[in-house]
Formats: structure tokens, sequence, C-alpha cells
């Protein structure tokens, strides 16, 4: 296929409001006059990863779902206004998600969001396994219940899985069907009860994984092999000024996989996506992201 996309994105897709705020806990009164800061955008883990990965070289469709309102029609505007394919992002639902994002000037956050119809919903199979179908075989997939049999769908079909697990507190059933499906694991270290080692390892045992990230914000982020248990520690770059953390793991995750399907080191991978989140949070939104040549991916490598 002439025009086939490098990855495929499964996750959500909507419109998030950035809102500033001087702090938190919230001290705002009746009204918080703020003039032209309040900034409206496409978000959504599929949209971070997506624009991520198109803005780093990597030609991407998303595999979603919006509602037929306003901002859904908008959410596919955007998109393709950055390139990315939109034929599998369904409109199936009568309202779209969306999430509103309080931003403290020390970079602190809060988001509150609405996922709409997603709890009781399922995206079609058939329609998954099309997608698939018509892309390479680099597949991004969320952990939500909407698309719960993906990942073991696109292992099946011989797929590279990458998942991000987020804040989890150990290997748990409710993650069961995508750790049974996943080549690599993204993992945030807030919570994580056993060290990154144990988690890897038991992953590796389990369920086959053979490598996890480990993020840990300003603290830097880690490299498991899942099965030797070597883990390497990669510090975070020293930015002067933290505008905005919203987004910043999955840009992180975005000079990741961008540098993975071009043929860097999984060393190497980490790297590039550590510059990638530090450019992130130096701006404002989560769209922010560089050219490839800023972080040192020349795509492809190989």
């Amino acid at each position: 296929m002439a025009n086939q996309p490098v990855w495929t994105v499964i996750a959500g897709a909507n419109m998030e409001t950035n809102v500033p705020v001087y702090g938190f806990p919230l001290q705002l009164g009746t009204a918080h006059y703020i003039n032209n800061l309040i900034i409206d955008e496409v978000g959504g883990v599929a949209s971070n990863l997506a624009v991520g990965l198109q803005a780093l070289g990597q030609s991407t469709q998303v595999v979603s779902v919006v509602g037929q309102d306003f901002m859904g029609t908008e959410v596919l505007w955007r998109l393709t206004e950055y390139g990315i394919l939109t034929s599998y992002i369904r409109t199936d639902w009568e309202r779209s998600p969306r999430t509103v994002i309080l931003v403290a000037p020390s970079g602190e956050r809060q988001l509150l969001c609405d996922f709409g119809e997603a709890s009781t919903y399922r995206y079609p199979e058939a329609a998954l396994r099309e997608a698939l179908a018509s892309a390479g075989r680099w597949v991004y997939t969320s952990t939500h219940d909407w698309v719960r049999y993906s990942a073991r769908v696109a292992h099946e079909m011989g797929k590279y899985v990458v998942i991000d697990v987020h804040d989890v507190l150990d290997v748990d059933d409710y993650h069961r069907d995508f750790y049974q499906a996943a080549d690599l694991i993204f993992v945030s270290l807030a919570r994580l009860r056993p060290s990154l080692a144990e988690y890897a390892r038991h992953l590796a045992d389990g369920f086959g994984v053979k490598t996890v990230v480990g993020m840990d914000g300003a603290r830097g982020a880690w490299l498991a092999d899942a099965g030797t248990g070597r883990v390497q520690h990669f510090p975070g770059e020293r930015i002067p000024h933290v505008v905005d953390t919203v987004g910043a793991g999955d840009a992180l995750a975005a000079g990741f996989c961008a540098a993975l399907s071009s043929g860097y080191s999984l060393e190497e991978c980490l790297q590039i996506g550590q510059r990638v989140a530090a450019h992130k949070i130096q701006h404002r939104g989560t769209l922010a992201f560089p050219q490839p040549a800023d972080v040192g991916l020349s795509v492809p490598k190989a």
C-alpha cells in the first residue's frame, strides 16, 4: 500500500480546554480574569500520540470514536490538518468526550474528564481488523474497556504492541488482557509498589512482556529488560522554567515510539523520548512537538 501508515494509535480522541489558574487549591472568588490564555485544542491520548508521531516523521492512523456534535467534527478536522489518517475514527456517539485542564504557574495541573459514552461502548472488531490490516506493524493502544480486545487482536496479527498502563500499583487483573499481548509497556512510577525490576520480571514471567519503560517525571526514566532484569536509569533534562506538564508522558512515548519504528536502539529511543518531553513542558498545551532533527532523530535511521 503506497500510503500505508507506519503506526496505528488506538485510544481516545477529544477536545481539551487548557485553563491557567493562579495555583492550587483554587481561590478564584466568583471570577478569574485572564486574557487570551484559554486554549482549546484536540486532545486525548490518541491525538497526543498521533500528532507527536506525525510531527516526528511517522505516518499515523487513529482508531477511535467521537460524537456527532461540533466537537467531533473539530477533532476530525484538526487531526486531518496534521496529516493523520482518520478513516477509522467513528462517529457512533451523540456527544464527544472532553477534558478541562487547570494549570498552575508551577506546571502543576488538575484534569476534569468527561468520557461520555465510552464506558458502555465497544469498537467494532471487524473495523479494527481492517484498520490494522491496512497499516504497518507498529501499534500503540490505550487500556480503555471499549478497545479491551485491541491488544490481543493486534498481537494475533503479528503487530508490535506498545501499551501505557499509566499509574498502576502492581500487576493487576484489569490490565491482564493487555499484558498478555504487549511487547513493550510504559508505566508511571508514581504509585508503583514493587521496584521496576520486580514489576518487569513479573510481566516477563507471567505474560512474556519483553521491555518496560518506567516514567518518573523530573527524576527521569528507567528502561527495564523484562527478561534479564537489567534496569538502566536515564536522568531527566534540567529545564529552568517548566510551563505546562500536561501531556509530558505522551510526548515521551511519542518520541520513544517514533525512534523505535525508525530503527534506533531502546536506549536511544528513551533518550529521544526524553528530549521530546523536555521540549513539550516548555510550552503550553499538549501538542508542542519539536522537529525530528532537534531531538537527534533521523528518519529513518536504518
